[in-house]
């Protein structure tokens, strides 16, 4: 993440969208960056599929559309920020995950908001709209939990020392996590975990992260080299020390969803407490335009 100039943020039409946008706009005043409100009205989407009376669907379609208008409206005018520019958008689908791929192939946000799932108090408990972005979402995305950060935050940059096949997705990671914690006054970690306590190159994993962070301005107090299970351990490290937010990397070739964040499985996201941020690795305006270019894709990602 070189720059943030746009943010892309997915309302769900919940009380914690005030929550959602809140933070939104404080990235967005960090980095002088305007805002995308949007949502998708799946909802009525789905009765106005089944609906009989065909001769009346456009015209409640096009009530839905101004519905979900107003409702973007109001909770922009409830977060009150003249100095930032938010701009209000939505779509009556019952394909959300095409209907969000399309936006975000209309606006080229340098990062996407979303509220993570939360159907248990807690926990993420990601749904399948959240997995299909972590896979397919050409850009950084962020997801979102009602947890307001505290006054000076706190991010943990959680990079993958034994990544084999994108080596430069740690840099990247890294790179992601300094720009944004500057830009935000933010306090910075660099965390690994290696499963084997007393492995033969161990001390050489953790000479590169201590080198890879002192590239991106943190210090070796800030470096932290766990042991044991990640999906147990990271989670348990992040609440300990009262992370805002956790920064990992995802990669665009992986397809399943085991192994879509480094080795990271789902029981990592259910248990995390703090919001979420995926680095895309090659997130790139060249690889966002192609992607734009590209609705067949989309289309094959997400499912028409």
């Amino acid at each position: 993440m070189d720059k943030l100039t746009s943010i892309l943020v997915i309302a769900d039409r919940s009380p914690a969208d005030r929550r959602l946008l809140l933070k939104a706009i404080d990235l967005a005043r960090a980095f002088r960056a305007r805002i995308e409100l949007y949502t998708c009205d799946c909802e009525h989407a789905a009765d106005l599929r089944r609906a009989y009376d065909t001769a009346g669907v456009e015209k409640e379609w096009l009530e839905c559309i101004w519905a979900g208008r107003q409702y973007l409206e109001a909770l922009r005018e409830s977060v009150p920020a003249s100095d930032v520019q938010v701009f209000v958008d939505c779509m009556c689908d019952t394909r959300v995950q095409l209907a969000i791929a399309r936006k975000i192939d209309a606006c080229h946000p340098d990062l996407v908001m979303k509220r993570a799932a939360n159907a248990h108090p807690g926990r993420f408990a990601l749904n399948s709209t959240d997995w299909d972005l972590m896979r397919a979402c050409p850009v950084n995305l962020m997801l979102v939990r009602d947890r307001p950060w505290q006054e000076r935050p706190r991010f943990a940059a959680m990079v993958d020392m034994r990544d084999p096949e994108t080596p430069s997705a740690g840099k990247e990671v890294m790179h992601a996590a300094e720009y944004l914690a500057v830009g935000c006054g933010a306090d910075l970690d660099a965390v690994y975990c290696e499963r084997e306590e007393t492995g033969p190159d161990r001390a050489t994993l953790a000479e590169r992260l201590n080198a890879l962070a002192r590239e991106h301005q943190v210090g070796s107090d800030h470096v932290h080299v766990l042991s044991g299970d990640p999906d147990e351990v990271l989670p348990d490290f992040a609440s300990r020390n009262g992370y805002d937010v956790v920064v990992l990397g995802t990669l665009t070739h992986r397809k399943r969803l085991a192994t879509l964040v480094g080795k990271l499985t789902g029981r990592f996201a259910d248990a995390l407490d703090c919001d979420l941020l995926l680095v895309r690795s090659g997130s790139t305006p060249e690889v966002v335009a192609q992607a734009a270019k590209t609705s067949v894709l989309w289309q094959g990602v997400f499912g028409d």
